[in-house]
């Protein structure tokens, strides 16, 4: 007989877990007051977040980027955050009533880690329908190192809807509600905008061919539960499918303009051949395994060494597996081993034959370069529900099989006395791992032989998986000090720049960026394909110089189109101001300068150039030149600027192989640089309003109408 969803939460779990958030807020209290520093990737994606957030907070959304690498289209790391999570605006509201950014960030990182864990919580309870079962793999999970990653990666902004996609579609094949429909929807629209929705996708698509394979029996009767509900709510479900193909947009629009080669990353795309600039080479994926972060000498013995990076889950779960392994198999475990085992397969990069051969036969795993993310995508979670699903068997084994009793007891007591073994043969366990193996003992004897009551039970279960997690995370407080702040996650201020402000407005980072690509010997990570032609032919210190120029004005321009282009003669223009501009282009008038003369450079206001508006996407200028010029913005060039004279289109040219060029008349004239066209903009405010207007929609039939669908 199979146990009814328990439909509220006991006072004794709620306190639990309450309890439990609490003790990790604890342990991670540095992380979360800022006052250590992130590790890994998650430090550029603040910089990454803060930059999106404080441009929509002022109204604009920055589809460009002017503080990295002189000019860089932004839409690369847009997709990398997921730009309309529309929880991104809970760090704009903690922002708004004081907290500082940096603050406000951590929050939202640890919250949005909590929001998973509820749905996990969630997950577990409709997957078991077992209240012990359900706490103890949200504990298990909570203090993983799964939670490390809200400090150290970005992957958490994949996982969390993806575990809420879990729940809902399991709440959805049981009871077929619209909420729930809805509610997958939702979370696949947040990953469609997430950095490679392939690893989701992927992971899904097994998921769905193990399902059939194991649950052969059972799919037309889910089948038939689900098409009955799809019948009866045509338009429901046609919406549906309509939002989720409708936030495949972004994705295809990043497709397509990476097709064109004109931005592109370099240490990604080394080494692949395809066309597509976004495809990333075998061998800088094969860079990232698992096996890099599932070091088990720090997962047992040498806890003290752990790092935010490396794989961890309670020593009570491996207690869990050992003593349940007898246990009868069903086709639950038998689906979970399958996919979590196949999921780690393709994680081992060159470690298996499996990725490559996905490598070479499935375009899609040539976009993504980190196998190693399927660990806590999928190999982490599975692992927990897997072990849950063998306590539960186990546990019911014992209320059914009463005559095995002493069989279980017994090898109960062989477990726990061969960890014990084990552990006094290891010199570094600490006295946590025997209190975990005692309170383990006590817990699963009394469940065997019924002697705990409920609540008394709960609280020996949360002591047994919590107590080696507090130790093992309570040294991150000592072992990350705090670092200098990233260059990329200072405030971008939008007050019109004074004459004194402009040059250091608009150059705050470009010769920071040069000077530590020359000091590393290295390449941009992402940039246009103008700069890196620029940092590769060009002297670093020339190149320099001529950047920090926000403008400069030519009398003289000579064509300069085709493929061979003299770097050296552009070199030498460039170093001493030479007053001719050489453009990449048989289309620009060309007019004779004084060979004598050098050209003009702009590095403040006046009253012949005078900057009258500024943001990420708009540059608009007011000029008064004496004569026709030909002016250059320093910034890097892009086919996707847009420049006009008094309102009407001019045409930009690409000048010293990198920076923007147009004639502009004499006299008085209102010259704007815009990036991407209106319509790119208006789509972007759509999205953001709808899943903004989606959350708020959700939330309300979660609190108000479940009932009713």
């Amino acid at each position: 007989m199979i146990n009814p969803v328990p439909k509220k939460i006991s006072l004794h779990v709620f306190v639990l877990v309450v309890l439990s958030v609490g003790i990790w807020c604890y342990l991670f209290r540095p992380f979360l007051s800022a006052s250590t520093s992130l590790q890994g990737d998650a430090f550029p994606y603040l910089g990454h977040i803060r930059f999106y957030v404080e441009n929509i907070m002022n109204g604009v959304y920055p589809l460009w980027d002017p503080l990295r690498e002189n000019g860089n289209v932004n839409e690369f790391f847009l997709r990398r955050i997921g730009e309309f999570n529309p929880f991104f605006w809970f760090i704009a509201i903690l922002n708004k009533i004081g907290f500082s950014f940096v603050v406000a960030h951590r929050l939202f990182c640890g919250g949005y880690y909590f929001l998973g864990v509820a749905g996990f919580y969630l997950l577990s309870r409709s997957l078991f329908r077992d209240q012990r079962v359900a706490l103890a793999s949200t504990l298990i999970l909570l203090f993983s190192s799964l939670g490390n990653k809200a400090f150290e990666s970005f992957i958490l902004l994949e996982i969390v809807p993806a575990i809420w996609f879990a729940y809902f579609l399991l709440a959805f094949t049981q009871t077929p509600r619209f909420l729930f429909l809805l509610g997958a929807t939702f979370c696949l629209m947040i990953i469609n905008i997430t950095y490679v929705p392939f690893y989701f996708y992927t992971a899904f698509l097994i998921f769905v061919v193990c399902f059939l394979v194991v649950y052969a029996p059972h799919v037309k009767e889910i089948y038939r539960r689900i098409l009955g509900f799809v019948v009866s709510n045509k338009l429901l479900s046609v919406i549906c499918a309509g939002l989720w193909m409708v936030t495949l947009v972004p994705g295809f629009f990043w497709y397509q303009t990476s097709r064109l080669g004109e931005s592109l990353s370099m240490l990604r795309h080394v080494g692949s051949s395809d066309v597509n600039t976004a495809t990333v080479g075998l061998d800088k994926v094969n860079e990232g395994g698992i096996l890099t972060y599932l070091i088990l000498d720090r997962q047992f013995v040498h806890l003290d060494k752990l790092e935010l990076s490396d794989f961890y889950v309670p020593f009570f779960l491996f207690l869990v597996v050992l003593t349940a392994i007898w246990s009868r198999f069903n086709r639950r475990l038998i689906l979970l081993f399958m996919f979590g085992f196949i999921m780690f397969l393709i994680g081992l990069a060159d470690a298996s034959a499996v990725h490559g051969f996905l490598y070479h036969h499935l375009p899609f795993f040539r976009y993504f370069r980190n196998p190693q993310f399927f660990l806590w995508l999928v190999v982490l979670p599975v692992l927990v529900l897997f072990s849950m699903e063998q306590m539960r068997v186990f546990l019911q084994d014992c209320k059914e099989r009463t005559y095995d009793r002493r069989w279980m007891t017994l090898w109960v007591i062989v477990v726990h006395v061969s960890a014990v073994v084990f552990s006094l043969s290891v010199a570094t366990v600490s006295c946590m791992v025997y209190a975990v193996i005692i309170l383990s003992l006590i817990w699963i004897l009394g469940q065997i032989w019924d002697k705990f009551p409920g609540h008394v039970g709960l609280w020996i279960l949360w002591a047994a998986v919590i107590l080696q997690p507090v130790e093992v995370f309570n040294h991150f407080a000592s072992a990350y000090r705090s670092e200098p702040m990233h260059d990329y996650s200072f405030r971008y201020y939008y007050a019109l720049p004074s004459s004194e402000r402009i040059s250091a407005l608009l150059r705050t980072t470009n010769a920071n960026d040069l000077k530590k690509r020359v000091q590393k010997g290295g390449q941009p990570y992402f940039s246009v394909r103008g700069y890196y032609e620029a940092a590769e032919n060009l002297d670093d210190d020339i190149l320099n110089q001529y950047i920090e120029i926000p403008f400069i004005a030519y009398d003289g321009v000579e064509q300069m189109s085709g493929e061979d282009v003299d770097y050296k003669r552009v070199e030498r223009s460039m170093a001493d101001f030479h007053n001719t501009a050489f453009v990449h282009s048989d289309r620009v008038p060309i007019a004779t300068a004084n060979a004598s003369s050098k050209a003009w450079l702009i590095s403040q206001s006046d009253e012949e150039l005078k900057v009258l508006k500024f943001n990420a996407n708009r540059m608009v200028v007011r000029t008064a030149f004496t004569q026709p010029k030909f002016l250059v913005r320093t910034a890097n060039y892009h086919s996707r600027w847009k420049v006009s004279i008094d309102g009407k289109p001019a045409e930009l040219f690409r000048t010293h192989v990198l920076a923007q060029g147009l004639w502009v008349p004499s006299g008085e004239h209102v010259v704007e640089w815009r990036f991407e066209d209106q319509w790119r903009y208006a789509l972007a405010y759509f999205f953001v309003a709808l899943y903004l207007g989606l959350l708020g929609f959700l939330i309300w039939l979660w609190v108000f109408s479940k009932k009713s669908f």
